[in-house]
């Protein structure tokens, strides 16, 4: 493996240096499960997509100042019965309309990347898992010494956000077609990507998890958990 990893000076300068990992990947692709998988080995992860979750709502009145009006021409309330917004009708609007999306992402992004730093910087004694979808799009991604990209089929991701999400299937298309080149923004950061393929079993995804922790700390020789 090329060490061409984000951050330069990959090769670890003492065995007990802090190592963050990104598990980036599409919609249902399997990353909340690689990322049980690596705390099973001692990693500590923050699901950045919930934290996203989290900043839209501590930013709700600049969410419903800016998109607002969309959503009224849309016919959809942004407001859900217990005054919180709507992420689901949010997200009707947004996934529908690129430019919205990018007006979104402006406002909860660099909230996002402040939790994820905070986050690394309050456990400098272990290991960490920042597992989100777009992190190519917030600088903490500069602290990853290692990108594991997962991927599964087509149908597997579509039959799962049905299962996991009852979203409509327009806007599962809208959605999986926002992520369309996002391997492929990845690759432009210049650094490598490991690629984990949730295709088959658990099991299976396991040995390709540790197959790729093999690679990153010098052939399983370091330790996984810092305590």
């Amino acid at each position: 493996m090329q060490k061409k990893l984000l951050n330069k000076t990959a090769d670890r300068k003492e065995e007990n240096e802090q190592l963050v990992l990104a598990v980036v990947g599409p919609m249902a692709s399997g990353k909340n499960l690689v990322s049980e998988i690596l705390e099973k080995k001692g990693f500590l992860a923050i699901d950045a997509d919930r934290g996203a979750h989290t900043s839209i709502e501590e930013n709700k009145e600049k969410i419903l100042e800016t998109f607002q009006k969309d959503a009224e021409k849309a016919g959809l309330s942004l407001l859900g019965p217990d005054g919180s917004i709507n992420r689901r009708h949010l997200g009707r609007i947004l996934f529908a309309n690129p430019s919205l999306l990018q007006k979104q992402e402006a406002i909860i992004h660099p909230h996002v990347d402040t939790k994820l730093n905070a986050f690394i910087d309050s456990h400098p004694q272990q290991n960490i898992v920042l597992n989100a979808t777009l992190l190519y799009k917030t600088p903490v991604i500069k602290r990853c010494k290692a990108i594991l990209y997962v991927q599964s089929p087509l149908v597997f991701r579509f039959y799962r956000v049905i299962k996991r999400d009852s979203l409509p299937m327009k806007q599962i298309f809208h959605r999986f077609l926002a992520q369309k080149k996002l391997f492929s923004q990845y690759k432009n950061l210049n650094a490598d990507i490991l690629i984990v393929r949730n295709y088959r079993s658990k099991k299976c995804l396991e040995k390709q998890v540790f197959k790729r922790l093999k690679q990153i700390f010098n052939e399983g020789k370091q330790d996984y958990g810092r305590k």
